[in-house]
């Protein structure tokens, strides 16, 4: 995650050092400048260094070596309660297990899609800085800006610098629709990817076998 905010802020400061096109709504808002960027971007990395620290250090895999079936409803339910109760049948102690296990995907699924994100911004936003680099840009007082771009420039004169100047040229809330869709997307297959490790390693337990948690941690996978 460190990797990639640096990237994010050295793209930031190559596309706009003066912040004009941040999308941050904190930081747009307020105009909190680069003190106030920086600030936002470690209150956010340590949020999701605290959840990735639970799930490699303080989470227990679960031991499924009480299961009675391979259902997946049924592995489900071990999974985030870490016994075999029916879930009328869960109480405080269940229902802790269960926010536990959430968590314990939280941390691998935030990771992903934090980095995915940056990755997306990060090439939003050196585009945008070569495109700056070799346009005239006009400034409007509502935050907008217009490009002029001549006709020899190969943003005009080639197919590939057409799209990243149109690219370029999308508005926060196109962007923001790509963005949203692209990460979405990229959710699916973390929780996908996930679901299908989990049972795999659910069923690789034998039904009704003795072992527990050192079995368990065997099957552990690490990411």
């Amino acid at each position: 995650m460190t990797f990639f905010n640096l990237l994010d802020m050295i793209s930031t400061w190559y596309s706009m050092p003066d912040l004009y096109f941040e999308a941050n709504p904190i930081v747009a808002k307020y105009k909190l400048g680069w003190p106030g960027l920086l600030t936002v971007v470690f209150l956010w990395q340590g949020f999701y260094t605290v959840i990735v620290w639970f799930r490699c250090y303080k989470f227990t895999p679960r031991d499924y070596s009480a299961k009675k079936n391979n259902r997946f409803i049924h592995l489900l339910g071990i999974y985030f309660s870490g016994s075999t109760l029916s879930m009328k049948k869960w109480k405080w102690k269940e229902w802790k297990e269960s926010s536990y296990a959430l968590l314990n995907y939280l941390g691998f699924y935030f990771p992903i899609i934090y980095c995915s994100s940056k990755l997306l911004v990060s090439i939003s936003n050196f585009n945008l800085g070569i495109v700056i680099r070799h346009s005239k840009v006009e400034y409007l007082p509502n935050g907008w800006a217009t490009f002029h771009i001549n006709t020899d420039n190969f943003l005009y004169t080639s197919k590939f610098g057409r799209k990243m100047a149109e690219f370029a040229d999308l508005s926060f809330e196109a962007f923001d629709k790509f963005h949203s869709l692209s990460l979405t997307a990229c959710g699916l297959i973390i929780l996908i990817y996930f679901v299908r490790k989990e049972w795999k390693r659910a069923r690789s337990f034998p039904i009704g076998s003795p072992e527990g948690k050192e079995a368990a941690e065997s099957h552990l996978t690490v990411v």
